[in-house]
C-alpha cells in the first residue's frame, strides 16, 4: 500500500512542478499533465507501475476534464458557432481519424480495428483541444 502512496505522491510532485513551469513559460497546463503522464505512466520506462487504484483515480480525471469542458460553454455560444464547429470539428475528427488508422493499419492492424483506434484517437484529441481552448 505504501509503494502505491509513493507512486501516487511522485506523480503529483512532478506534475504540480511542470504545470507552474508550464504556466510560468504561457504554454497551456493540460500539455503539462500530458507530458507527465507519458513521461512517467505505467505504460514506459518510468517509476510508476500500473494497478487499479490509479486507473480509478485516471477516469475520475477524464470525467472532471469533460465536465470543466462543459462548463465553459453555453447554448447561446454553441449555438452562434454551429457553422465553425460542424465544419472544422467534422474536419478535425475526420482527418485524425484518417492519420491514426492509416498508421494503425500500416502497423498491422486489421482495418476494422485500425478505424476504431482512429475514431477513438479523434475523440480524444477533440476534447484535449477544447479543454486547451477553454484555458485560453
Amino acid at each position: 500500500m505504501m509503494e502505491y502512496l509513493a507512486q501516487i505522491l511522485l506523480l503529483l510532485s512532478i506534475a504540480i512542478a511542470v504545470v507552474v513551469t508550464f504556466q510560468r513559460l504561457h504554454i497551456p497546463t493540460s500539455l503539462g499533465y500530458l507530458l507527465v503522464g507519458v513521461v512517467l505512466g505505467p505504460h514506459t520506462m518510468g517509476p510508476t507501475v500500473s494497478m487499479p487504484e490509479l486507473n480509478v483515480l485516471a477516469e475520475f480525471g477524464i470525467v472532471f476534464l469533460l465536465f470543466t469542458v462543459g462548463l465553459n460553454f453555453s447554448l447561446p455560444q454553441l449555438n452562434a458557432l454551429r457553422g465553425q464547429i460542424l465544419g472544422l470539428g467534422t474536419g478535425q475528427v475526420v482527418f485524425t481519424t484518417c492519420v491514426v488508422g492509416g498508421i494503425a493499419w500500416l502497423a498491422g492492424l486489421p482495418g476494422a480495428a485500425a478505424f476504431v483506434m482512429g475514431a477513438v484517437f479523434a475523440q480524444s484529441s477533440t476534447t484535449i483541444i477544447a479543454s486547451l481552448l477553454t484555458e485560453q
